[in-house]
């Protein structure tokens, strides 16, 4: 007789059964949120349609997102993530935990990110400085937050070794980034804002 292997699911392939995300399981609770509460996770983390309008309950958004993150268990236990998505949805529903701004919001999307906090590297080099500002720029763009060491850059007037001339220092750097950061909030406030005229 011959013994059946069973599948290895990839990270490819449990991302895209957890964007299969199936109709709330009929035995899951309501979940016990304010009046307060229920609103902001309708505005702010709800999956939205075409016309920008949030399409999710409470209920519907811990579901998606219980569902998605569960469905890693393919990977390590088996066919079991659907029960591991009920835990977690009765963490959340009960509010004895709740994830990060990112994990709500992307949760089932595709090409986003879960993870809310990252330490960018920058060497004493324009490409490094400028490439950091970039992935700035895109963490941000996903909901993430970032954290930076300017210590690698050499300090101001100090003479740069390929044009002779003379460093700016890292502070003028943290302007650059304070200023890239500031424009980059203020054009998705004005888009949040744009998008909300239009629908009253």
């Amino acid at each position: 007789m011959k013994k059946v292997l069973k599948k290895k699911f990839t990270r490819e392939d449990v991302r895209a059964i957890g964007r299969k995300i199936p109709a709330v399981p009929k035995d899951l609770f309501e979940p016990t949120l304010s009046e307060n509460a229920a609103y902001i996770a309708q505005t702010r983390y709800s999956f939205r349609n075409e016309k920008g309008e949030p399409v999710e309950t409470p209920k519907k958004l811990f579901w998606r997102v219980a569902y998605y993150i569960a469905a890693a268990d393919r990977i390590y236990e088996g066919n079991i993530h659907k029960k591991t998505a009920k835990e977690f949805y009765k963490l959340m529903a009960s509010q004895r935990f709740i994830p990060n701004t990112p994990t709500l919001v992307n949760s089932g999307k595709t090409g986003q990110s879960l993870s809310a906090c990252f330490v960018l590297p920058i060497e004493d080099d324009m490409e490094s400085i400028l490439r950091t500002m970039r992935d700035m720029a895109m963490i941000h763009k996903m909901g993430g937050g970032t954290g930076f060491s300017f210590s690698k850059l050499r300090p101001k007037d100090d003479i740069i070794g390929t044009s002779k001339g003379k460093s700016t220092g890292p502070v003028a750097f943290l302007q650059a980034y304070n200023e890239s950061f500031t424009i980059h909030t203020l054009i998705f406030c004005v888009l949040q804002f744009t998008k909300s005229m239009s629908f009253r």
